[in-house]
């Protein structure tokens, strides 16, 4: 097994800097945006992070997969998973392991994510709640306190992921009876954007500890769902609603949280907004504050985990006499490659939004 390294000792190693990182996503996140947004603080500031996806190999097929996770899928032998974290963490940076989902055949690489610090998993609940005798006291053992577990509403669980949405509720309590905080990560489309508010209610019944509202990441599967993408204008609605659920639940015991690719949060005074106008939202690839990067299972680098398109790759991570070694092309290439891109909202978003003006400006052509 790998030896654990404690808070103090990434610090001190420059492995993960921020005083408040708790090895979860969310707080990275908030903490960055916080120092983003305030000039006293964001003048010498540049920090270093990366997403290393080691797998996406699954044992579900969700319709909306922008990874394409399917048992066909495969992931980096150890060996190799760990040279390349050791690559980036021997290079300042802090790394985030992700496993597409936990199989039996990857229970291994949790201590890889022991090593970086990280206390989160995310899962779609079939081998908790097939496996979980087994697998939870792994969790434990690797210090993971949250998991993140997928739920849509009763109507549409099945018809997006596939499974019965029983195996997200019995993987939830049993998460719960054992003692892990649950995050439930809920999809905004067309469809279940009505059902907001309805899903929040279920979760404080259910004793979650924060519900994840997530937008679209445009690749993958999830291209075959252009008719259920949020509009623009939709976008502005749901800021709406989730305002209205943050008000509703503000001394509830869950939490609510949203993922960055809705833009930064329009109203009331917030870090993400503050950021924006400083044109510091999007963190995305290497600049003045921040080297972001992501690492895909077949070695290719990335501006973004959310911008995993051929048009948007600055690099490769080789093997290279003996050692693991990045050799990037140019990296700002990508961001002519989004028409109007500028760092005052989430790139993926802007880029996904034009693919979308421009397909449906072919439909419209073709349907005259």
């Amino acid at each position: 097994m790998t030896t654990d390294i404690t808070k103090e000792e990434l610090q001190n190693n420059r492995r993960v800097s921020y005083d408040n990182f708790d090895g979860k996503m969310n707080n990275l996140r908030d903490t960055v945006y916080d120092i983003l947004g305030d000039p006293e603080r964001f003048k010498d500031f540049h920090e270093k992070d990366v997403f290393i996806w080691l797998t996406n190999a699954c044992n579900s097929t969700c319709k909306y997969c922008y990874q394409s996770g399917s048992a066909r899928g495969g992931g980096l032998p150890y060996g190799d998973a760990r040279g390349i974290i050791d690559l980036f963490l021997d290079d300042g940076y802090y790394v985030h392991p992700i496993v597409n989902e936990w199989l039996p055949e990857y229970w291994g690489y949790l201590d890889l994510l022991r090593m970086c610090g990280i206390r989160q998993i995310s899962t779609n609940g079939i081998i908790v709640a097939q496996q979980h005798k087994e697998f939870l006291p792994l969790l434990k053992e690797n210090r993971i306190e949250d998991v993140r577990v997928t739920l849509f509403p009763e109507e549409y669980h099945t018809f997006y992921t596939n499974r019965n949405r029983d195996i997200s509720l019995a993987a939830i309590r049993l998460l719960k009876e054992n003692g892990f905080n649950v995050v439930a990560n809920f999809l905004v489309s067309r469809d279940t954007f009505p059902h907001m508010k309805e899903i929040v209610a279920e979760a404080e019944q259910l004793g979650v500890d924060e519900v994840f509202f997530q937008n679209f990441i445009y690749t993958g599967r999830a291209k075959t769902f252009r008719h259920a993408i949020l509009s623009p204008e939709e976008i502005g609605d749901f800021w709406q609603v989730y305002h209205e659920i943050c008000k509703q639940y503000e001394t509830s015991a869950v939490a609510i949280n949203v993922q960055g690719n809705f833009g930064p949060n329009p109203i009331g005074d917030n870090p993400f907004k503050r950021a924006a106008r400083h044109g510091h939202y999007c963190l995305a690839g290497s600049w003045k504050h921040m080297d972001h990067l992501y690492v895909s299972h077949e070695l290719e680098i990335y501006p973004c985990v959310m911008m995993a398109d051929p048009r948007f790759k600055i690099g490769n991570v080789i093997r290279e006499e003996g050692r693991w070694v990045c050799r990037f092309d140019d990296v700002t290439a990508w961001e002519k490659r989004i028409p109007g891109f500028d760092r005052t909202t989430c790139g993926a978003l802007m880029d996904m939004q034009n693919q979308l003006s421009r397909e449906q400006r072919v439909l419209d052509g073709a349907s005259l």
